[in-house]
């Protein structure tokens, strides 16, 4: 059990140095700080799926925010799409950088391999991912795959002026 709580407070302290050091705005509304206040009691216990998917969907919620603070554009559909389709909506309009997008993507595959259920058959891509990424490193992938979903949380956070 003292294992388990170290683990935990040493990804709180993780959490604390991840996050940014200035004051932030969160434009994705009363549901945007649910699941900010869920990103990291999910990272913090070791739900790493949940950091995962909860990320993705704050993800979701903070680009459509940004994406509202530009001037109206007819061209913009009325829906998000998914996040890649908004992260590419955001990219083309310079809300975000190229690299921003990219780790974006990869969080929307990486939550579609969490969340996915075929229904012909079953999806290998995860357990592949998984495979994949313990053996290149030391690290439990699941946990890799939590904190690059963190980092993509706090890119999209636009600090107070």
């Amino acid at each position: 059990m003292l294992q388990n709580f170290d683990d935990r407070a040493e990804r709180l302290v993780e959490f604390g140095a991840l996050r940014p050091s200035e004051d932030f705005i969160c434009l994705a509304g009363t549901a945007g700080e649910f699941l900010l206040a869920s990103i990291e009691a999910t990272w913090v216990y070791g739900f790493f799926p949940a950091t995962v998917l909860t990320s993705h969907a704050f993800c979701r919620l903070q680009l459509a925010g940004l994406i509202r603070q530009l001037p109206e554009d007819a061209d913009l559909p009325q829906e998000g799409g998914s996040l890649e389709e908004l992260a590419n909506i955001a990219s083309t309009r310079r809300v975000i950088g190229v690299d921003v997008e990219a780790q974006l993507v990869s969080l929307h595959d990486r939550a579609s391999d969490y969340a996915v259920a075929g229904l012909q058959e079953f999806n290998r891509n995860l357990d592949r991912h998984i495979r994949e990424v313990e053996a290149a490193t030391d690290n439990a992938a699941l946990q890799i795959d939590a904190r690059a979903a963190i980092r993509c949380v706090w890119e999209l956070l636009v600090p107070k002026r």
